[in-house]
Protein backbone atom coordinates (compact mmCIF):
# COMPACT_ATOMS: atom_id res chain seq x y z
CA UNK A 1 0.00 0.00 0.00
CA UNK A 2 1.73 3.45 -1.16
CA UNK A 3 1.46 5.89 1.64
CA UNK A 4 0.27 9.51 0.77
CA UNK A 5 2.47 12.12 2.32
CA UNK A 6 0.39 15.55 2.77
CA UNK A 7 2.27 19.10 3.54
CA UNK A 8 -1.35 20.49 4.39
CA UNK A 9 -1.63 23.59 6.27
CA UNK A 10 -3.05 27.06 6.66
CA UNK A 11 -0.61 30.06 5.60
CA UNK A 12 -1.59 33.82 5.82
CA UNK A 13 0.86 36.35 4.01
CA UNK A 14 -0.01 40.50 3.82
CA UNK A 15 1.51 43.86 2.71
CA UNK A 16 0.98 47.01 3.83
CA UNK A 17 0.09 49.70 1.58
CA UNK A 18 0.21 53.39 2.15
CA UNK A 19 -1.65 55.97 0.26
CA UNK A 20 -2.03 60.01 0.52
CA UNK A 21 -5.19 60.80 1.67
CA UNK A 22 -6.19 63.25 -0.52
CA UNK A 23 -4.66 62.30 -3.57
CA UNK A 24 -5.18 58.88 -3.76
CA UNK A 25 -1.08 58.36 -4.65
CA UNK A 26 0.77 54.94 -3.33
CA UNK A 27 3.22 56.56 -0.64
CA UNK A 28 4.63 53.33 0.02
CA UNK A 29 4.54 49.53 -0.31
CA UNK A 30 6.10 46.74 1.85
CA UNK A 31 6.84 43.54 0.07
CA UNK A 32 4.41 40.40 0.79
CA UNK A 33 5.41 39.32 4.38
CA UNK A 34 5.01 35.89 5.51
CA UNK A 35 3.32 35.31 9.06
CA UNK A 36 2.84 32.54 11.51
CA UNK A 37 -0.63 30.98 12.04
CA UNK A 38 -1.24 30.48 15.82
CA UNK A 39 -1.23 26.61 16.93
CA UNK A 40 -1.53 27.43 20.12
CA UNK A 41 -4.32 26.94 22.52
CA UNK A 42 -8.17 28.05 20.91
CA UNK A 43 -5.82 30.16 18.79
CA UNK A 44 -5.48 29.89 14.83
CA UNK A 45 -5.43 25.98 13.75
CA UNK A 46 -6.37 25.08 16.54
CA UNK A 47 -9.60 26.89 16.29
CA UNK A 48 -10.14 25.28 12.65
CA UNK A 49 -9.65 21.70 14.14
CA UNK A 50 -12.31 23.01 16.82
CA UNK A 51 -14.59 23.87 14.38
CA UNK A 52 -14.45 21.19 11.94
CA UNK A 53 -15.37 18.73 15.06
CA UNK A 54 -18.26 20.57 15.97
CA UNK A 55 -16.60 22.04 18.79
CA UNK A 56 -18.14 26.24 18.04
CA UNK A 57 -16.80 27.92 20.79
CA UNK A 58 -14.30 30.56 18.98
CA UNK A 59 -15.80 31.42 15.33
CA UNK A 60 -13.12 31.46 12.85
CA UNK A 61 -14.57 34.69 11.18
CA UNK A 62 -11.71 37.25 10.70
CA UNK A 63 -12.82 40.54 12.56
CA UNK A 64 -10.13 42.52 13.28
CA UNK A 65 -6.51 43.06 12.78
CA UNK A 66 -4.04 45.14 15.57
CA UNK A 67 -0.94 46.72 14.57
CA UNK A 68 1.53 47.41 17.13
CA UNK A 69 5.62 48.33 18.11
CA UNK A 70 6.85 44.73 19.36
CA UNK A 71 10.01 43.20 18.57
CA UNK A 72 9.70 39.86 19.59
CA UNK A 73 9.57 37.14 16.95
CA UNK A 74 5.71 35.50 16.87
CA UNK A 75 5.54 31.84 18.84
CA UNK A 76 2.93 29.65 18.78
CA UNK A 77 1.81 30.51 22.38
CA UNK A 78 1.29 34.03 21.94
CA UNK A 79 -2.18 35.22 22.35
CA UNK A 80 -1.90 38.74 21.62
CA UNK A 81 0.58 41.18 20.29
CA UNK A 82 3.71 42.16 22.01
CA UNK A 83 2.26 45.92 21.99
CA UNK A 84 -0.48 46.60 20.63
CA UNK A 85 -0.93 50.00 19.69
CA UNK A 86 -4.27 50.05 17.38
CA UNK A 87 -7.22 47.59 16.85
CA UNK A 88 -9.73 47.76 13.89
CA UNK A 89 -12.60 46.19 14.22
CA UNK A 90 -14.45 45.19 10.92
CA UNK A 91 -12.95 44.46 7.73
CA UNK A 92 -12.91 46.59 4.54
CA UNK A 93 -13.97 43.22 2.18
CA UNK A 94 -13.28 39.98 2.39
CA UNK A 95 -13.77 37.14 -0.08
CA UNK A 96 -12.53 33.47 -1.39
CA UNK A 97 -11.90 32.19 -4.18
CA UNK A 98 -10.65 28.54 -4.53
CA UNK A 99 -8.34 28.16 -1.23
CA UNK A 100 -7.34 31.29 -0.97
CA UNK A 101 -9.27 34.00 1.47
CA UNK A 102 -8.38 37.53 0.58
CA UNK A 103 -9.12 39.95 3.29
CA UNK A 104 -9.11 43.76 2.86
CA UNK A 105 -8.29 46.14 6.11
CA UNK A 106 -8.58 49.92 5.63
CA UNK A 107 -7.26 52.62 8.20
CA UNK A 108 -8.00 56.19 7.59
CA UNK A 109 -5.30 58.57 8.54
CA UNK A 110 -7.06 60.10 11.13
CA UNK A 111 -7.19 56.85 13.10
CA UNK A 112 -3.67 55.46 12.82
CA UNK A 113 -1.25 57.71 14.68
CA UNK A 114 1.97 58.44 12.91
CA UNK A 115 4.74 56.13 13.99
CA UNK A 116 6.52 53.30 12.89
CA UNK A 117 4.52 49.70 13.12
CA UNK A 118 6.90 46.55 13.74
CA UNK A 119 4.07 43.68 14.66
CA UNK A 120 0.86 42.69 12.86
CA UNK A 121 -2.15 40.39 14.19
CA UNK A 122 -4.96 38.85 12.61
CA UNK A 123 -7.95 37.98 15.25
CA UNK A 124 -11.24 35.82 15.04
CA UNK A 125 -13.19 37.35 17.75
CA UNK A 126 -10.80 37.91 20.65
CA UNK A 127 -8.91 34.77 19.27
CA UNK A 128 -5.38 35.69 18.29
CA UNK A 129 -5.55 33.75 14.46
CA UNK A 130 -1.85 34.58 12.60
CA UNK A 131 1.02 36.90 13.96
CA UNK A 132 4.20 38.38 12.64
CA UNK A 133 7.13 41.29 12.54
CA UNK A 134 6.23 43.54 9.87
CA UNK A 135 9.54 43.53 7.94
CA UNK A 136 10.72 46.11 7.11
CA UNK A 137 8.45 47.99 9.12
CA UNK A 138 5.97 50.34 8.12
CA UNK A 139 6.45 54.12 8.43
CA UNK A 140 2.93 55.69 9.02
CA UNK A 141 3.02 59.74 7.99
CA UNK A 142 1.06 62.45 8.28
CA UNK A 143 -2.36 62.53 5.67
CA UNK A 144 -1.63 58.60 5.14
CA UNK A 145 -4.12 55.97 5.02
CA UNK A 146 -3.51 52.52 5.55
CA UNK A 147 -4.43 49.28 3.65
CA UNK A 148 -3.62 46.07 4.64
CA UNK A 149 -4.40 43.45 1.91
CA UNK A 150 -3.81 39.67 3.85
CA UNK A 151 -4.04 36.52 2.11
CA UNK A 152 -4.81 33.28 3.48
CA UNK A 153 -4.03 29.80 2.07
CA UNK A 154 -5.52 26.54 2.28
CA UNK A 155 -3.02 23.81 1.50
CA UNK A 156 -3.45 20.21 0.98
Amino acid sequence: MKTIKSKSGIKGRYRIIGTDSITGEILSQTPWIENLVMNGTNTGVAIAAQRIAGTLTYDLTITKVKIGTGTNAPANGDTDLQTPIYTQNGLAAASAVGNVASLSIFMATGVLANGTYTELGLFAGNQLFARSIISPSYVKGTNQDTTIEYQITVTN
